[in-house]
């Protein structure tokens, strides 16, 4: 009985020892999955490669392409190979722009003076429009980009220069894919204030900086801003601005810009609304706009004031009216309305529910609850164009408009999406 007990017990531990072995061996062995990429703008087969760590034949082969040629919009399968690791660069290329300076480029990437003129061989700083100047890289950490991250988190949680991540990863935008490998410096310490061998020299081409915008007057329907603090301007930003411009015309710096508008990336579009503390390196308080909400419904918020509530990469939540069904959006960016994706598969499948199982381009009443407001609005169910969440099942984005909001192509107002937008405003 005794040696029966023995047996039992030996085969067992046999058993739990074979599972932790074979259980232990598949995990170790398991295959890293593939990604899917949609091509930008630009995009080479080389550049997708390395910003994937995937060699090239191995896309070709697993997209059955027979040259390297790719076309924007076209969605990729990258195929993840654990026998191509690339390198972390110890320097980045950066091509003089006009109005560009030794010390504001030393600013901007967070690189001493010094350091560049040494990595260039440079005697002096005087620097020309177009050269290209090696930018000494700092140690660096990996990182591969998960659902949900955004380059101003990244920058955040590895005390970062979000400039230097862009240039050092070759990035042309924001954009960020589940996947991606990139390379992020650390933040160097520049000194506050230039030394006597580091003169701020402007290039031949020095840029005048624009003057300050007059804050607009408040439109007199949906909404109005509330008291603007004193040394705050409210700026609207044009083509070709970036944060870091605007807080060395305002005398600020990039943190205070985002703190005071809440913002959730430095990805930022035209005509976009920011108050910007003059002169000051502190955040300031700005109160929410406030507009008429009737109870069981949304208020009827102008898109000017929606776009600042609702910034880039701001996470909502719809309500379709009629049937009552909720799902969460990301918002990705546009500028006369709110590009806004599903934020994951399940949000998807509702929003799909919503629609009868069809996409389509019928407006359809919705409440848009973000933050603490209740804004009423109008979405068309129909994915198109950029996508920049790979794994939500929705393959592209959608619009939704608010009050005055306008098309992206004929820059019109659309008045079917506006009379959803008062339905969801109970009018």
């Amino acid at each position: 009985m005794r040696s029966s007990r023995k047996i039992i017990i030996a085969t067992i531990l046999c058993i739990i020892f074979v599972l932790v072995f074979t259980t232990s061996s598949f995990v170790a062995g398991a295959e890293p999955a593939d990604v899917y990429y949609k091509v930008q703008p630009g995009d080479f087969l080389w550049l997708i490669g390395w910003k994937f760590e995937s060699p090239v034949e191995a896309i070709m082969s697993a997209n059955k392409l027979t040259s390297t040629q790719i076309v924007p919009g076209q969605v990729l399968k990258i195929p993840k190979s654990t026998g191509y690791v690339r390198e972390a660069p110890k320097s980045a290329a950066y091509t003089v722009g006009s109005g560009d300076s030794l010390y504001l480029i030393s600013r901007r990437f967070g690189i001493g003076i010094s350091e560049i003129m040494a990595a260039n061989g440079l005697k002096s700083s005087t620097i020309y429009v177009g050269q290209s100047l090696k930018l000494p890289v700092p140690a660096q950490a990996r990182y591969t980009v998960q659902n949900g991250d955004t380059l101003y988190l990244i920058a955040k949680e590895f005390n970062a220069n979000i400039e230097m991540l862009k240039l050092v990863n070759k990035m042309k935008s924001d954009l960020l894919w589940v996947g991606q490998v990139l390379f992020v410096p650390e933040k160097a310490q520049v000194p506050a204030s230039p030394q006597d061998n580091e003169i701020p020299n402007e290039t031949k081409e020095p840029q005048v900086p624009a003057p300050a915008e007059p804050p607009k007057p408040p439109i007199p329907y949906g909404g109005q801003w509330g008291m603007i603090p004193e040394g705050v301007v409210l700026y609207h930003t044009k083509a070709g601005d970036n944060l870091w411009l605007l807080a060395k015309r305002f005398g600020t710096t990039e943190a205070a810009i985002m703190a005071t508008n809440h913002l959730h990336t430095d990805l930022l579009m035209v005509n976009q609304p920011l108050f910007i503390p003059q002169n000051s390196d502190q955040p300031v308080m700005i109160p929410y706009p406030e507009a008429n909400r009737k109870e069981g419904y949304g208020e009827l918020m102008n898109w000017e004031y929606v776009s600042w509530v609702f910034d880039t990469h701001n996470v909502a939540t719809l309500k379709d009216l009629d049937t009552g069904k909720s799902f969460r959006v990301r918002r990705l960016g546009g500028s006369n309305h709110a590009d806004v994706e599903p934020l994951t598969a399940a949000d998807t499948e509702i929003m799909k529910e919503i629609y009868g199982g069809q996409w389509s381009w019928n407006r359809r009443a919705v409440l848009v609850y973000v933050d603490d407001k209740v804004i009423a609005g109008s979405m068309a169910g129909m994915p198109h164009s950029i996508q920049t969440i790979a794994d939500n099942d929705f393959p592209g984005h959608f619009d939704l408009h608010f009050l005055n909001s306008r098309t992206h192509n004929s820059n019109t107002i659309d008045t079917k999406h506006q009379e959803m937008v008062q339905k969801a405003a109970g009018n």
